[in-house]
């Protein structure tokens, strides 16, 4: 009698674990379907749910409207028994991909909700030469920027030297970012001026940044170190677009081999917003 009672108890047991696993995926169907939505408004090809990760295929160039439109859902979507732990975007092959994951509240992931990657200088899964060669990194490539903003000011307008220091500060904040297992994620970068139409009264300072493919970038993360220049931009797989190039965004020797391999890199280009006083009505 004992051994019934048990294996009764066990079954139980067995049917309401099966029974929270099917509502919990039945909740997390409910939002990639409401995901997948928005997503055919902002123009993706396609939108599949792999376990708890709803996966969404951009156009090869998409305005930041189009991401944050996408991120945004995502947060609206999040319920009790389905939390939203992070949204990435990335580039996949040639295809650029946004994803959001979601874990069930009771799981010890859930947790570390939105929380962003460890700072390099803390992973404890680098080794203290790795780790210094990419801190040497890291600053080689905020004294080019320095030099960059520099060689601009020579040769523009004194208009532009406000934007040139928030051009600055937006890059050495695109700088730290990092992949979910600390990996740098800026290839190359680049500080130009021009006008972005013919009706233009004045140049704009463009900020153009390529990231490395395959690592995912926390859309919370990017949207944070651009700031205000988080607003009429765009991310592509494309090799140019609004007029930036190669020429512009050389690929390092890995990014080359990379490319080689069918794997595109991330490019993002945007422009330091106007003064009110320079906007044409």
């Amino acid at each position: 009698m004992r051994k019934k009672t048990q294996c009764n108890a066990s079954c139980v047991g067995l049917l309401v674990i099966v029974w929270k696993t099917k509502k919990k995926m039945d909740a997390i169907e409910a939002v990639h379907a409401a995901l997948s939505t928005v997503a055919k408004n902002q123009g993706c090809t396609s939108s599949i749910l792999v376990g708890t990760v709803s996966r969404h295929t951009l156009p090869s160039t998409a305005s930041f409207s189009n991401v944050s439109a996408l991120h945004s859902k995502a947060h609206a979507s999040a319920t009790s028994i389905v939390v939203l732990q992070r949204t990435l975007l990335a580039t996949s092959e040639s295809s650029l991909v946004f994803s959001a994951r979601f874990e069930n509240p009771s799981t010890d992931a859930a947790t570390t909700a939105g929380v962003e990657p460890k700072p390099l200088s803390s992973d404890p899964a680098l080794t203290t030469s790795n780790g210094k060669r990419k801190r040497n990194l890291c600053e080689d490539q905020e004294e080019a920027v320095t030099k960059a903003r520099k060689r601009l000011s020579s040769v523009n307008a004194p208009e532009l030297e406000s934007e040139l220091e928030m051009a600055q500060a937006v890059i050495e904040r695109v700088l730290t970012l990092r992949g979910p297992a600390g990996e740098v994620l800026v290839q190359s970068y680049a500080l130009l001026t021009k006008k972005l139409k013919p009706s233009d009264a004045m140049p704009s300072v463009v900020i153009a940044i390529r990231l490395n493919s395959g690592i995912p970038v926390h859309v919370s993360s990017l949207k944070r170190c651009l700031g205000t220049c988080w607003k009429d931009g765009v991310v592509s797989s494309s090799n140019s677009v609004n007029g930036v190039c190669d020429r512009d965004l050389p690929l390092t020797e890995e990014g080359e081999a990379s490319k080689r391999m069918g794997n595109l890199p991330m490019l993002i280009v945007t422009s330091i917003p106007k003064p009110s006083k320079y906007e044409c009505p």
